[in-house]
């Protein structure tokens, strides 16, 4: 994901293949960037303060530098008002802090369960299981942020993927390319 000028532009998520030579999306004043499942299905942000105090008087410390420990939807929501799904019961969690006491690791775990409508009127439940492994580095560079080249973008408010594709297959997409790439 870059921001740049107010415009968000996020690459890497596999809704569905883009068309020809497009690598982005951009996310404009008509769309949202950051609702769940938008951003690596990662639910703990431990840029928020209110969040990462959360998380760290839900932990034990396995060792120094090293927070262990779960949190619940209701306890992400408190927090910062909005964070985890209906279906989301218990969020595990692993930080790990480096030398200098920031995050370099946030591991979390869940479950939960989704629907999908089916295209013949009918929800098909599953229930899917993440594990997000993210890390943070880079503490105290200096960083010019730029954004894509316009050639390379399409803005998600008008992308439409074909008309056969099911927000199933969109998921069943995503998982597998998830496998394979393991982000």
């Amino acid at each position: 994901m870059i921001e740049a000028g107010g415009t968000t532009y996020v690459k890497g998520f596999h809704w569905h293949p883009l068309p020809e030579g497009k690598h982005w999306f951009r996310f404009g004043k008509n769309t949202a960037w950051g609702n769940e499942g938008q951003r690596g299905d990662q639910l703990v942000d431990v840029f928020d303060p209110a969040i990462l105090k959360t998380l760290l008087a839900k932990a034990k410390v396995a060792k120094p530098g090293d927070y262990r420990g779960t949190l619940t939807p209701k306890d992400l929501y408190k927090a910062r008002h909005g964070y985890g799904s209906p279906g989301t019961k218990a969020i595990s969690f692993r930080l790990l802090l480096d030398r200098e006491h920031r995050p370099a690791r946030l591991i979390t775990e869940y479950t939960e369960k989704i629907g999908w409508p089916d295209g013949k009127g009918k929800t098909v439940k599953r229930i899917q299981h993440h594990v997000v492994d993210t890390r943070y580095s880079g503490w105290g560079s200096k960083v010019t942020v730029t954004a894509p080249p316009a050639a390379e973008v399409v803005d998600f408010d008008v992308f439409t993927p074909p008309a056969d594709l099911s927000p199933l297959d969109a998921v069943t997409d995503r998982a597998q390319a998830a496998v394979v790439s393991r982000d």
